[in-house]
C-alpha cells in the first residue's frame, strides 16, 4: 500500500453560472477558490464565463457535450480539463444543477471535483480506506463504491448520505451489496446498461424506483463511472445517488394542476391556455378563439407563426420572441400586447406565463393565463398625456408659481450655457421677508401664502428678472440680467420698496421689510450652488439692517466662510490629537468660600501652545452641526477624569457641562449620556446637564422630553444664561430643572446701583418660589460676592474665585487626597 503521506486529497468546489446573462459567473464557494486559485474579484461582475475555464482547443468539443446533456442523450456528469488561475490544467468531474433565480434568470449550480490523477484514484478505491473517506466527503450526494463480483455488487464503501437515502439508520443493517431494494422489473435493464457502461467507460445514468426498508418508494437518479479493477481483477465502480422523488412528485402535481386549471378556467372570465412544445400546439381551455382549428387548438403555432394572424403587428416580435425563449428554457414572466383573437378590434390583453421542464430538465409545456388589460392601458395613456403637467408640478412651487430649488439651478445653468451675454451683468439675488411669521401667526397660513405669492409676482415683474425660485418658506432666489451693477442694485431696491409699501398698507403693525443679498456672476461657468450660497451670505450680512437695500458679496465674506470651513475641517483631527482639552472652572459657596463643584469647558490648543477663544469656534461648530461631536468628546473626557478621581479616592462633587440645543434633534441623545456614565461608573447625580436658555426657543417639546428623561435617570438639569429674555414664567415653573444659573449681566452693576440689586433679588425670589437652586455666573469682585452673600444666596462662580483652568492645574489646586470638602 502506498504511504499515506503521498495521498493527494480529492478537492471540490462550486460556482453558479447565469445562463440568461451569457454564462457569467455570479457566485463561488471557498472550495472553488482553493481548488482553482481564482478569487471572487477575478471572476465575478461579468469578468469571466464558464467557457473561459475550458482550454481553447477543447471548447468546441465541450459545447457539443453540453448540448448532448441538454438533449438528455448523455448523463449530466461531465469530465473535462479545467484551466486554473496560474495557467495549469487539471482534470475535473463536474455536475450541473439547474434552477431559476429570483430575477427569472436560468442559472446552473456547477460542482467540480478534481480527478487529475486517475491511476492514483483507482489505487485509492482498491487499497486505502483513508482515500475512500476523502472521496466520500468531496463528491456531493449519496456515494458508494462497489466491486462487481459475479452477478453481485459488493459494497466497498459509502458515505453517510448513502445510508440515509436508502433508509438505513444504522449502516450495519445494510446487507453489504447493492440492488436489493430495486424493483424486480428494473434489475434486468439496470444490469445490462451497467455492463455496457463499463465496457464503454462512459458515465452511466438512469432513473429507478427503489423500495426502502420502511416500504416507502423512492425515485433515485443514479450516475456511475468505471474506476478501475481490484487486486482480483474485478471491476470497481463509483455510483452517485440523487433523490429525485420530489421532482417526480412535482411532475405529477403539475399534471394534476393542469386539470384543476381546466376546471377553474371553465368558471372564470380569465382565459387559460397551455402550449405543448413537442406538438407545437396552443390549447385554450375555456374560450373560443376565432383562429382555432378544432377543439380550441392552434397547431403549428410557432413553426408557422400563426400568432401573427391575430396579434397586432407592433407586438408580434415580442410575443413570438417570448414564446420561443420559454420553449427552450424554464422562465416565468408577463407581457402586455394587443390581439383580436377574442374581439372584432384589437384589444389590450396581459399574458402571464411559466414554462416547466420534464424530469430530464427539458422544457415540455408553457402554462399561462390571459386577462383584459384595456383599463390599465387607458390609465397609462392618460398618465402619459399628463406627463407635462406632472413635470410642471414637480418643478414648480405651488404657492408662487416659481421654480423649485433643483429646477432653478438646472434652469440657470442652461441659460448661462446657451444664452450668456458677455456684455450684460448677471447676478443671483437671495431675499427673505423679515417678520413674515407675524402674518402667519396672526392672520393664518392663507394670508401668509398670499404674501409669498405677491412677493413672487413682484420680483417676476422686474425688468431685470430672468428666472426665479422659492427656495423654501419665505426665502427666494432669482437670476437677474442688467446693464450694469448700479442699475441692478437700483432696480432691486425699487422692487423691495414697492413690495414693502404694499404690504404695509395691509399689515401696518408688522415690521415687514426685505433682506436681500447679491452675488454678481463672474462668468457662464459659475457653480450655481456656490453662487446661491454666496448670495445668501450677503443677505445674512445685512439681515435686520433696513437702511441697506441689499448686501453685496465680498472677499471678506469669502474669507469668513473659508475660516468657518477651516474650523470645521480641523475639528476631527483636533479631537484625535488631543488639541481639544477639558478645562474646569470651580464653583464656590458664598458663605464659606469653599469649592462645591465645577463647570466643564472646552479649549482648543493651537500648535504654538496658545488657545483659540471659544467665540472663535463654538458658533462655527454650532452652524455646521459639528458641535455635537465636540460636546460628546468633552463629556466623555469629563467622565474619564471623574472615574480617575474616584479610583484615587478624591472627594467627588458635581460638575456641570453644557450641551448645544442641536442635540435635541438626535433621538439617542439621552441613551448615549446614560450609557457613557454607566460605562465609566459615574453616578448621574454627579453630572449637571446645562441647557442654554435660548434653546427653549427651538423645539420645546423635544427638549422638555429629553430633560425629563435625564432627570429620571438621576442627572441634574441646569438652565444656563438665565434672564437673557427667552424663558417664560411657565418654563421656569414647569420645566424639569434643578438649578438656574443667573447670567453675569445682572450682577455687573449691583455694587453701584440699588435698582439693579433689587431687580436681582426679585428674580431670585421668583426662582426660589419654584424650588430651584441658584448659581451666579461672572462674579469678579469681593463687593459683588458680599452683596450676594448678604442677600442669602449660596453659590457662585467667576474670576473672583478662579478662572477656567486645565485639569492638571485644577487637580493640583483642589483635588489633593487630604483635602476635605463639605457638602
Amino acid at each position: 500500500m502506498r504511504p499515506a503521506s503521498k495521498i493527494a486529497p480529492v478537492d471540490y468546489g462550486r460556482y453558479v453560472v447565469d445562463i440568461t446573462d451569457g454564462g457569467i459567473i455570479i457566485e463561488t464557494s471557498d472550495g472553488f477558490s482553493a481548488l482553482t486559485g481564482y478569487s471572487d474579484e477575478d471572476v465575478l461582475g461579468g469578468k469571466m464565463t464558464f467557457i473561459d475555464f475550458v482550454p481553447d482547443d477543447m471548447r468546441d468539443e465541450y459545447k457539443k457535450l453540453l448540448k448532448l446533456i441538454g438533449e438528455g442523450k448523455i448523463g449530466a456528469y461531465l469530465e473535462h480539463p479545467f484551466v486554473c488561475k496560474d495557467g495549469s490544467v487539471m482534470l475535473v468531474l463536474c455536475f450541473g444543477d439547474e434552477f431559476v433565480d429570483g430575477r427569472g434568470h436560468n442559472c446552473t449550480r456547477i460542482t467540480i471535483c478534481s480527478v487529475s490523477d486517475r491511476q492514483e484514484l483507482e489505487e485509492k478505491v482498491s487499497t486505502s480506506r483513508l482515500e475512500f473517506e476523502t472521496l466520500m466527503k468531496n463528491v456531493p450526494g449519496g456515494v458508494a463504491v462497489y466491486e462487481i463480483v459475479g452477478d453481485k455488487l459488493v459494497l466497498l464503501k459509502a458515505n453517510e448520505e448513502y445510508y440515509k437515502l436508502f433508509g438505513y439508520d444504522d449502516p450495519k443493517k445494510h446487507p453489504g451489496f447493492g440492488g436489493k431494494g430495486f424493483f424486480r422489473e428494473e434489475i434486468a435493464d439496470l444490469t445490462r446498461d451497467a455492463a455496457d457502461h463499463i465496457h464503454s467507460n462512459e458515465v452511466f445514468e438512469k432513473d429507478v424506483l427503489f423500495k426502502r426498508p420502511d416500504s416507502e418508494g423512492v425515485w433515485i437518479r443514479l450516475r456511475s463511472k468505471f474506476m478501475g479493477r481490484s487486486e482480483n481483477g474485478n471491476f470497481i465502480i463509483c455510483v452517485v445517488f440523487i433523490d429525485i422523488t420530489a421532482s417526480k412528485r412535482i411532475e405529477r402535481q403539475l399534471q394534476n394542476q393542469s386539470e384543476r386549471f381546466r376546471l377553474i378556467a371553465e368558471n372564470t372570465d380569465e382565459i387559460y391556455y397551455e402550449y405543448d412544445i413537442a406538438t407545437d400546439t396552443l390549447i385554450f381551455s375555456n374560450c373560443i378563439n376565432r383562429y382555432s382549428e378544432e377543439d380550441n387548438r392552434i397547431p403549428e403555432y410557432l413553426s408557422k407563426e400563426k400568432y401573427k394572424y391575430f396579434v397586432h403587428p407592433n407586438d408580434q416580435d415580442a410575443i413570438g420572441g417570448r414564446f420561443k425563449e420559454a420553449s427552450v428554457r424554464t422562465v416565468r414572466g408577463n407581457l402586455t400586447y394587443r390581439t383580436r383573437a377574442f374581439d372584432d378590434e384589437y384589444t389590450w390583453y396581459k399574458v402571464i406565463f411559466v414554462s416547466v421542464a420534464d424530469d430530464k430538465g427539458k422544457v415540455s409545456t408553457i402554462f399561462g393565463r390571459l386577462f383584459s388589460a384595456e383599463h390599465e392601458q387607458k390609465l397609462k395613456s392618460r398618465i402619459r398625456s399628463d406627463k407635462a403637467e406632472i413635470e410642471r408640478l414637480l418643478t414648480t412651487d405651488q404657492v408662487t408659481g416659481l421654480l423649485t430649488r433643483k429646477a432653478f439651478k438646472e434652469k440657470v445653468s442652461q441659460i448661462l450655457a446657451e444664452n450668456y451675454d458677455p456684455k450684460a451683468c448677471y447676478a443671483i439675488v437671495y431675499s427673505d421677508i423679515n417678520d413674515f411669521s407675524y402674518v402667519n401667526d396672526n392672520f393664518g397660513f392663507e394670508a401668509g401664502n398670499q404674501m409669498l405669492h405677491d412677493f413672487g409676482t413682484s420680483i417676476t415683474k422686474s425688468p431685470i428678472f430672468v428666472t426665479g425660485s422659492r427656495i423654501y418658506s419665505d426665502f427666494f432666489a432669482s437670476l437677474i440680467k442688467g446693464e450694469s451693477r448700479d442699475a441692478v442694485i437700483n432696480l432691486i431696491k425699487d422692487t423691495n420698496t414697492h413690495f414693502h409699501n404694499e404690504q404695509r398698507l395691509l399689515y401696518p403693525a408688522a415690521d415687514l421689510h426685505i433682506s436681500t443679498g447679491l452675488y454678481f456672476l463672474p462668468g457662464p461657468d459659475t457653480d450655481i450652488t456656490i453662487a446661491i450660497d454666496n448670495a445668501d451670505l450677503a443677505r445674512k450680512s445685512v439681515k435686520g439692517v433696513k437702511e441697506i437695500p441689499c448686501g453685496i458679496y465680498s472677499e471678506r465674506m469669502r474669507k469668513q466662510r473659508s475660516h468657518e470651513q477651516q474650523i470645521a475641517a480641523e475639528l476631527k483631527n483636533a479631537l484625535l490629537t488631543g488639541q481639544i482639552e477639558l478645562f474646569l472652572q470651580p464653583k464656590f459657596s458664598l458663605d464659606k468660600r469653599e469649592i462645591i463643584g465645577a463647570e466643564a469647558l472646552s479649549r482648543w490648543r493651537n500648535p504654538d501652545g496658545t488657545y483659540k477663544l471659544p467665540y472663535e469656534f463654538i458658533s462655527v461648530l454650532e452652524k455646521v452641526g459639528y458641535i455635537v461631536d465636540l460636546d460628546m468628546y468633552i463629556y466623555e473626557t469629563l467622565l474619564k477624569t471623574m472615574a480617575r478621581w474616584k479610583r484615587l479616592g478624591y472627594r467627588m462633587f458635581p460638575v456641570s457641562i453644557n450641551f448645544s440645543r442641536n442635540h435635541a434633534s438626535h433621538k439617542n441623545f439621552v441613551d448615549r449620556l446614560c450609557a457613557l456614565a454607566e460605562f465609566y461608573g459615574i453616578e448621574p447625580s454627579l453630572v449637571e446637564i446645562e441647557i442654554t436658555e435660548s434653546a427653549f426657543m427651538q423645539d420645546f417639546n423635544a427638549l422638555y422630553n429629553d430633560m425629563k428623561k435625564l432627570r429620571d435617570h438621576g442627572f441634574k438639569i441646569d438652565i444656563d444664561d438665565f434672564g437673557m429674555g427667552y424663558s417664560s414664567l411657565s418654563v421656569l415653573l414647569y420645566a424639569p430643572v434643578d438649578i438656574v444659573k443667573v447670567d453675569k449681566v445682572f450682577i455687573d452693576n449691583i455694587v453701584s446701583n440699588t435698582q439693579a440689586r433689587n431687580y436681582v433679588n426679585q428674580i431670585c425670589s421668583l426662582i426660589n418660589f419654584t424650588n430651584k437652586s441658584i448659581v451666579f455666573e461672572g462674579v469678579e469682585t469681593e463687593a459683588q460676592a458680599q452683596i450676594l452673600a448678604d442677600s442669602g444666596h449660596k453659590m457662585a462662580q467667576g474670576w473672583l474665585f478662579d478662572k477656567a483652568i486645565s485639569v492638571a492645574e485644577f487637580e493640583k489646586k483642589y483635588m489633593k487626597p487630604d483635602i476635605e470638602f463639605e457638602d
